[in-house]
């Protein structure tokens, strides 16, 4: 019908209306290593989230490099699992290693569909106090 969901645009809703979504309007900066982070945040970008998935460079996500793979073809755009527990996310690559990585989590800049800077209230991680010394060090320099 030719509308589009700028909430959800992979809903473009009943007979052409937008439908609203549990999560429409949130977005999630996903720093999850593993099949469980991977699939909570697969969740709640079924749920509507706008999911970004950050990844090291090089390497990837650790879930890349798990099969099966796509044509029995071992590679980091061929894990199946990867495929399916990111469908619905939006990736980017940051190295929290140096001191450049961890300014841009600091202060994070998204730009809107139109391509404007769209209005960041407060970065948070959600850690659950289980920090890895990547983890403490990031909230130390955040903090």
């Amino acid at each position: 019908t030719g509308h589009s969901n700028p909430v959800n645009p992979g809903n473009p809703g009943i007979g052409g209306k937008i439908m609203p979504t549990a999560l429409g309007g949130i977005r999630v900066l996903d720093l999850s290593h593993g099949v469980a982070g991977a699939y909570c945040t697969k969740l709640l970008a079924g749920s509507g989230a706008d999911v970004v998935k950050v990844e090291p460079p090089g390497t990837g996500e650790g879930c890349r490099r798990l099969g099966p793979f796509a044509d029995d073809q071992p590679g980091l755009e061929q894990s199946l699992v990867h495929l399916y527990l990111n469908t619905g996310k939006k990736s980017v690559t940051l190295d929290l290693e140096s001191a450049k990585g961890i300014e841009l989590l600091a202060h994070p800049v998204f730009l809107d569909r139109s391509g404007q800077t769209g209005q960041v209230v407060e970065p948070a991680l959600g850690l659950g106090g289980r920090l890895g010394p990547q983890g403490r060090r990031i909230a130390r320099t955040l903090g």
